[in-house]
C-alpha cells in the first residue's frame, strides 16, 4: 500500500526502511537487462537523475525516451550504497513519446536547439536554468527585504516613454479610442516607483517584466525581459553604488553556497571560481572621462571597431575590456555626458579637463555596472530632483511634458534627492549560470524579427 505521494526532488531526503511511495517522472535514459528496465527518471525540480528499475511485464510496449511515467514504487539503496533506487510495484499511468516526434538530440548546435522552443525542455540545460532562475529570484526577493525595500508593482501599461529613446510598443485595440492618449508597454517601471517612493518616503524596489523594442539581434538582447528596480529616498552615487555591490555580492554568495545550485553551475559548466573571486574582490569605480582616457591609450593595442570618443556611449567592446581586461573584475563607470543619458538623471557642476576639451563638459550622476562576460547589467543614477533643471532638460530632449505631469509634480510637492539603478535579470542569470545567450534563459524568448 502507497504511503504517500512524493515527487523526485523529494526521494533522497526520505527514509528507505519499508517506505512505499507514489510519484512520477519523465524518462531521459533506458538501459535494460533480461527481465529488468533500468530507467532514468527527471522532472523539473529535480538536481538530480532517480534510477528506476522495473520488471518488463509492467509495460506492455519498450518504454521510450521522453515518455511520462506514474507508478508506485519502494525506496531502495543501490547496490554500493550510495544512491537511493525505486523499485516499480505498479505503472499507474504511462505516456509514450512517440520517437519519431523527437526533434532534439544532445549534440544539437546551441543555434538549432533554440528554435525548438517546446522540445528544448525536454533537455538537462534547460530544466536546469529554470530551477536555477526560479531560486535565484526568490533569493533576490529575500536580499531586497533585508536591505529594507518594501516591493511595488508598477503598470504594464504606460503613457509615456520612461527613458526618452522611443524605443517602445504601441499598443492597439479593436475598440477604437480605448484609451484617451496613446498606450505603449512599458520599457522600465522607474517613473511610476518614483511616485510611490517619494509619497510614501520610502525605499521601494520592482520585479516585473519590461518591453523594449530595439531591433538589436545579439545575445544580450530581448524584447522582452524580467527587470529588477530600486529606488531610495536620501542616497548619493557612492552609496547607491554599494547598494549594488552589496545585493550582487550577497547574490552570487548564496548561489556559491547553496548544494543545489552548485550542481546546477556544475551542470551548466560556470566558472564558479571566477564568480568566488567576484565575491572576494572590491568592484572597481572609475569615471567616465577616465574610463574613455583609458579606452584611448589601448586603442592602438586593442583595435577597437569604434574608437572611444568623450560624447559618445560606450560600446560592448569598450565594456567588456574595462572589465575584463583592464581592471579584471566588475567596474562601475560614473559621470556620464548628460546628452548621451536619459532625462532624470541629476546633473553635474560643468568641469574643464583640457586632455578632453577646452569647453567645460556637462556631465550627470549616472553610473553603468559592468561586469565580466556581459558587459553592463546595471544602470542608474541619482535623480534630477530640482524642477527647473528637470523642465529644461525634458524640453531640450524633445520630450512633451503633458505626457509627465505627474512625474514633474513630484519635484513641486515636498522633493527631496534620491536614486536608484536598473538590473536586467535574465543577463544577471547569464551571468551567474554561464549562459552565452540570452535566448536561453528565457523559456519563450521574443525577440526581433521572431
Amino acid at each position: 500500500m502507497c504511503d504517500k505521494d512524493y515527487s523526485l526532488s523529494q526521494i533522497v531526503d526520505l527514509p528507505i526502511e519499508d517506505l512505499v511511495i507514489r510519484t512520477y517522472g519523465r524518462i531521459v535514459r533506458i538501459g535494460k537487462r533480461s527481465d529488468f528496465w533500468f530507467l532514468k527518471l527527471r522532472t523539473g525540480t529535480c538536481v538530480d537523475d532517480v534510477q528506476v528499475i522495473m520488471k518488463k511485464d509492467k509495460l506492455e510496449l519498450p518504454p521510450t525516451m521522453y515518455s511520462t511515467l506514474q507508478f508506485t514504487a519502494e525506496i531502495k539503496k543501490s547496490p554500493d550504497g550510495k544512491t537511493t533506487e525505486l523499485h516499480v510495484l505498479d505503472v499507474l499511468f504511462y505516456g509514450p513519446f512517440d520517437p519519431e516526434d523527437v526533434q532534439i538530440d544532445s549534440k544539437m548546435a546551441p543555434e538549432l536547439l533554440r528554435k525548438r522552443e517546446s522540445q528544448r525542455l525536454l533537455t538537462k540545460k534547460y530544466q536546469t536554468i529554470i530551477y536555477a532562475y526560479q531560486q535565484i529570484e526568490e533569493y533576490l526577493h529575500k536580499v531586497s527585504r533585508e536591505c529594507g525595500l518594501l516591493k511595488v508593482r508598477a503598470p504594464f501599461i504606460t503613457f509615456s516613454d520612461c527613458e526618452g529613446g522611443g524605443e517602445t510598443f504601441e499598443l492597439k485595440s479593436a475598440i477604437k479610442d480605448f484609451f484617451k492618449q496613446p498606450a505603449y508597454l512599458t520599457v522600465s517601471g522607474q517613473v511610476d516607483e518614483e511616485t510611490v517612493t517619494s509619497r510614501l518616503l520610502t525605499p521601494t524596489y520592482i520585479f516585473g517584466p519590461s518591453f523594449r523594442s530595439d531591433p538589436s539581434v545579439t545575445r544580450w538582447h530581448a524584447c522582452e525581459f524580467y527587470h529588477y528596480e530600486p529606488e531610495i529616498p536620501f542616497i548619493t552615487l557612492d552609496g547607491l553604488m554599494d547598494l549594488e555591490e552589496r545585493i550582487i555580492k550577497s547574490m552570487l554568495g548564496y548561489v556559491l553556497h547553496d548544494s543545489k545550485l552548485m550542481k546546477c553551475l556544475q551542470v551548466l559548466k560556470s566558472d564558479t571560481i571566477s564568480l568566488g573571486k567576484v565575491c572576494e574582490s572590491e568592484f572597481f569605480r572609475v569615471s567616465y572621462t577616465e574610463a574613455i582616457k583609458i579606452l584611448q591609450e589601448h586603442h592602438h593595442r586593442i583595435k577597437f571597431d569604434v574608437f572611444p570618443k568623450w560624447g559618445c556611449d560606450l560600446g560592448k567592446e569598450h565594456e567588456r575590456y574595462l572589465c575584463e581586461e583592464h581592471f579584471e573584475r566588475p567596474t562601475f563607470v560614473y559621470g556620464y555626458p548628460s546628452e548621451i543619458k536619459s532625462f532624470y538623471m541629476l546633473q553635474c557642476k560643468p568641469f574643464i579637463d583640457h586632455d578632453v576639451s577646452d569647453e567645460p563638459l556637462q556631465t550627470c550622476e549616472g553610473v553603468d555596472l559592468l561586469v565580466p562576460g556581459i558587459g553592463e547589467l546595471c544602470g542608474g543614477s541619482i535623480r534630477e530632483h530640482r524642477y527647473d533643471v528637470l523642465i529644461d532638460l525634458m524640453s531640450r530632449k524633445g520630450l512633451d511634458l503633458k505626457d509627465y505631469e505627474e512625474y514633474l509634480s513630484l519635484r513641486k510637492q515636498g522633493t527631496f534627492p534620491h536614486g536608484g539603478f536598473g538590473m536586467g535579470f535574465d543577463r544577471f542569470i547569464m551571468w551567474i549560470l554561464g549562459i552565452t545567450h540570452i535566448r536561453d534563459v528565457v523559456p519563450f524568448p521574443r525577440y526581433y524579427k521572431c
